[in-house]
């Protein structure tokens, strides 16, 4: 079996999902019945969240089992078991579909190029984003144009807009704040890596924006960034979006930020709990005191790396909203506490688990929690989320000729702190 440790908010990739790929092929009893029975028996063996049961399972499925039956493809398997997930309450524990795997695993899919939410109450689709190289960019296609019509038929439902690759669609487009028109793309294979960026919004400021944590994120680019920021006064992190991904890249951008053997938190396990409990026998399970309670030389404690690049050590702001989960939010509560980095966007999405990716059967795969999490502050982030110091909504839409009122709120304050200072 294949697995990766992980804090990845895959539900995220669910809600604003690239409208691609083929479609969902049908599923038989059998088969959902093997998923089913293989989910089950992971989850009780494998899966940890202080508090939850995950023994109560099999009577969720039973409890739903008319979802299952009628289930007639693997998006609709997926959609009716992941339905039953979310009954237990926490994050990081979500069912992919064989379509879904492929794509995560290889981070290409087909499509035109979008990624976008649909828009039920309007039954129309609106793009979020338009990847470079891909017909959609070819077509013109820009955040914020509504896809009214695929096909000459209202979109009664985003698998609307999912086709093979070769296969041409026609789309009757919205533009943002302009006419309609009339496409006709073909489907192509494309990249789904979303690199890091960097830019000046003025002389002494940084601004890098991190897409993600995931395995597109290289470490020697960022690394490179970072070299070309170090003459800034300033730097702007974006995490913005950011779902999460790997640890160890969490761990990475922290590191090129902070100082050696910084102490990032507290990784609480189910060994951690129970040497806890033989220690504190009468005590309740609370994950706060738990993470207080671990020594500081204990592996649990999560420290940045001793032989690691030159910190940037000028003033952090970094950005959030409530797509920062998971390793986005450690990663902003962690500059926070140890370098006084100020937030500024909306609160985070309150999805903090640790979490392992599991092979399921029929090209089904499972990611579960193994490990909760508390900052050094003692900051529960599961559930809670980072309230950030600044609260500015996003912009509508993000494009070049719309004023992004985040990251000019984050220059304002640099301005206005180093304005102090000098007076």
């Amino acid at each position: 079996m294949r697995f990766r440790l992980r804090l990845l908010l895959i539900a995220a990739l669910l809600v604003v999902a690239c409208l691609a790929g083929a479609q969902s092929k049908t599923i038989s009893p059998y088969a959902k019945n093997k998923v089913r029975e293989a989910l089950i028996e992971m989850l009780s063996e494998n899966a940890f969240v202080p508090g939850v049961d995950f023994a109560s399972l099999p009577s969720l499925f039973d409890q739903n089992k008319a979802k299952f039956d009628e289930a007639r493809t693997e998006d609709e398997f997926r959609d009716a078991t992941n339905s039953v997930l979310s009954k237990l309450g926490i994050s990081h524990v979500v069912v992919l579909s064989p379509t879904q795997s492929e794509q995560r695993h290889s981070q290409a899919t087909i499509g035109i190029g979008i990624r976008a939410r649909y828009l039920a109450k309007d039954k129309q689709v609106e793009i979020v984003e338009v990847f470079d190289e891909t017909p959609a960019k070819a077509a013109g296609l820009e955040p914020g144009d509504v896809i009214a019509k695929v096909n000459g038929e209202p979109l009664e439902s985003s698998t609307q807009m999912l086709g093979r690759e070769g296969e041409a669609v026609d789309l009757d487009v919205q533009k943002y704040k302009g006419k309609m028109v009339h496409l006709h793309i073909v489907r192509v294979k494309y990249s789904l890596v979303r690199p890091p960026t960097l830019e000046f919004p003025s002389p002494d400021v940084a601004l890098l924006k991190i897409p993600t944590f995931d395995m597109t994120y290289s470490r020697d680019n960022v690394e490179n960034l970072i070299d070309k920021a170090s003459n800034a006064k300033s730097l702007i992190v974006d995490l913005r979006g950011n779902p999460g991904g790997a640890v160890i890249n969490m761990i990475h951008l922290i590191s090129v930020l902070t100082p050696a053997q910084t102490d990032i938190g507290t990784f609480v396990s189910k060994r951690l709990v129970r040497n806890y409990l033989k220690q504190n026998p009468d005590a309740k399970i609370d994950v706060v005191k738990i993470a207080q309670w671990t020594p500081e030389e204990s592996a649990d404690r999560i420290k940045t790396p001793t032989m690691r690049p030159a910190a940037f050590d000028g003033k952090l702001v970094v950005l959030t909203d409530a797509g920062s989960g998971s390793a986005a939010e450690i990663a902003a509560a962690a500059l926070k506490e140890n370098r006084g980095a100020t937030l500024i966007g909306t609160k985070t999405a309150g999805k903090v688990l640790v979490s392992m990716l599991r092979e399921l059967p029929m090209g089904f795969e499972v990611e579960f929690p193994v490990m909760d999490y508390v900052t050094l502050r003692g900051i529960r982030l599961e559930g809670n989320g980072l309230a950030p110091d600044i609260q500015v909504a996003d912009p509508p839409v993000f494009r070049k000729d719309v004023k992004d009122e985040v990251v000019a709120q984050a220059i304002k304050f640099i301005s206005d702190t180093a304005a102090k200072i000098a007076a």
